[in-house]
């Protein structure tokens, strides 16, 4: 995402770029993992079934 081009284009678009080391989006990334899993369980207790 160094690319100023890019980050401009997604800026324009309301996202905010943020950078960081693959550990720490990994630990970011399992920690929504597993919020957003416990909201789906509690919301949907009898799972989710597709179409």
């Amino acid at each position: 995402m160094a690319a100023p081009d890019i980050r401009q284009r997604l800026a324009e678009l309301g996202l905010i770029v943020k950078t960081t080391q693959p550990a720490a989006f990994a630990a970011a990334t399992q920690a929504d993992q597993a919020y957003w899993g416990n909201v789906i369980k509690e919301q949907y207790p009898a799972g989710l079934k597709r179409d």
